[in-house]
């Protein structure tokens, strides 16, 4: 690439600004014949064309972007690489498979911390990336009691402390204070990193491997043997499909996942001495609160906080409306929370705000979609999507191949998520879940408990299966 960044694609996030040259690639010239189509460039499009293209060297792979590369949630995410994989073990054991199956699928996704790590450093792949574990921080007793609870039943589960430890408010106090924090869940498999460097680095890697990336290209349509573009069709044996909360926008993809919003701030580089009131934070921890609308945090490569917030809503454009998916009450709530859990950092500047869109399936459980009759193979519904994405491509890189190995036994493989309701309903019902889980959290702050009625709402929205 050559040239001057574009300055549209600047302004869409912290981590983009901070990513380099932003300059699109070409875009499809016109009509072409490849082997494998991969539409979206993703982390799931872009590590899918990793692995295949290192695979089968032969294979003749084509990337096609509506805008540049991690313009999408890769680039505008909370820059947690969380070995945590959403969904039940019990939602995804009635997909005829067994609990063991399902447990070791989540244990899987632990390891791709790892995974994602060592090809950073053989590629050369410089992303921030820190393995300093995720704090699920408590705050009130209610959730210290729940979180210990929950690092029980992992126990019980089969996950030992390499996985999940309870650590009190002194040993939390040693790695971060968090004004209120009684304890925390400790997840040592999470990697911070800055991710639109490592989107965009793994797009020069896959490029010099022999992958060709269209950017400007919009895909319009998908069938079999052949993916439709505003500037040509694209004829192809396969298609990976990586569209995540963007999947809506191309009409022949259904409604299995939907967009849904978050939105983050950053402050101004801190100097040392806030940092020193943290507790020193130097770790590279990533932590987060319990509350229903919760926030998640990292300290910077740059040594700002960034802190962002899922508002919870589907906006009605399925994220095409940038300047709708900015809501100025999750911008408040983070400024609020930001000064009441750090006070040291209260009178900081907040010098960015972005948001994105990120897809969610209706059950909340992230699936690989493997349709040979029509020849797609697509992910998506991560939820936490840094780590899960190319847990999901190598997966999708056996299957396609027609490799036999464990990743292609696992449960999440054509789970079979409901389809989300048509429009307006699906978006009356995200603004009036989030809404719900707004007033739920007032209530627990003023009386230090969760109401009872918050049942009836996760079993609405389907959280209560998560």
């Amino acid at each position: 690439m050559s040239g001057t960044s574009a300055p549209q694609y600047a302004g869409i996030s912290l981590w983009l600004e901070q990513a380099g040259d932003l300059t699109p690639r070409p875009a499809l010239p016109g009509p072409t014949d490849v082997d494998i189509a991969i539409v979206g460039a993703g982390f799931t499009g872009l590590w899918s064309a990793y692995y295949l293209k290192k695979a089968d060297p032969s294979l003749r792979i084509a990337v096609l972007e509506k805008h540049i590369a991690s313009y999408g949630a890769s680039g505008r995410n909370g820059g947690w690489c969380y070995g945590h994989l959403n969904g039940s073990v019990d939602g995804y054991a009635k997909n005829g498979s067994t609990r063991e199956a399902a447990l070791e699928m989540k244990k899987e996704n632990y390891r791709t911390v790892d995974v994602i790590g060592d090809v950073l450093v053989e590629e050369g792949i410089d992303a921030g990336f820190v393995k300093g574990g995720a704090l699920n921080v408590a705050r009130t007793f209610e959730q210290a009691k729940a979180m210990r609870a929950g690092v029980a039943e992992d126990r019980a589960k089969g996950f030992d402390e390499e996985f999940s430890q309870w650590l009190s408010a002194e040993e939390l106090a040693q790695r971060v204070v968090v004004r209120g924090a009684l304890g925390a869940k400790f997840e040592p498999y999470c990697a911070r990193v800055q991710p639109a460097k490592l989107a965009r680095g793994l797009a020069d890697v896959v490029e010099r491997m022999g992958v060709t990336i269209y950017e400007g290209t919009e895909v319009t349509g998908i069938e079999r043997g052949v993916v439709h573009t505003k500037r040509g069709d694209v004829r192809c044996e396969h298609v990976v499909r990586g569209t995540e909360g963007y999947t809506p926008q191309i009409p022949t993809e259904g409604r299995r996942i939907q967009p849904i919003t978050s939105q983050i701030i950053a402050t101004e580089p801190l100097p040392p001495e806030v940092f020193d009131a943290l507790g020193g934070w130097e770790g590279g921890e990533v932590w987060g609160d319990a509350l229903n609308r919760n926030v998640y945090c990292q300290r910077t490569t740059d040594d700002r906080i960034a802190m962002g917030g899922r508002g919870g809503f589907q906006p009605k454009q399925k994220g095409l409306d940038e300047a709708e998916i900015l809501d100025p009450r999750v911008h408040e709530m983070l400024r609020v929370a930001l000064a009441e859990m750090l006070p040291a950092a209260a009178d900081a500047t907040i010098t960015h705000f972005w948001g994105g869109v990120w897809g969610a399936t209706r059950d909340w459980a992230p699936i690989v979609g493997h349709e040979p009759q029509r020849g797609v193979t697509w992910a998506g519904g991560y939820g936490d999507g840094v780590c899960a994405s190319n847990f999901a491509a190598r997966t999708m890189t056996d299957l396609i191949l027609r490799r036999d190995s464990e990743l292609v036994r696992y449960p999440w493989i054509n789970h079979p998520s409901p389809e989300w309701p048509r429009d307006p309903l699906v978006r009356i019902g995200a603004r009036m879940g989030d809404t719900a889980y707004g007033l739920a959290d007032r209530v627990a702050a003023r009386k230090g408990r969760t109401p009872r009625w918050i049942g009836a709402i996760d079993r609405i929205t389907g959280l209560g299966a998560k």
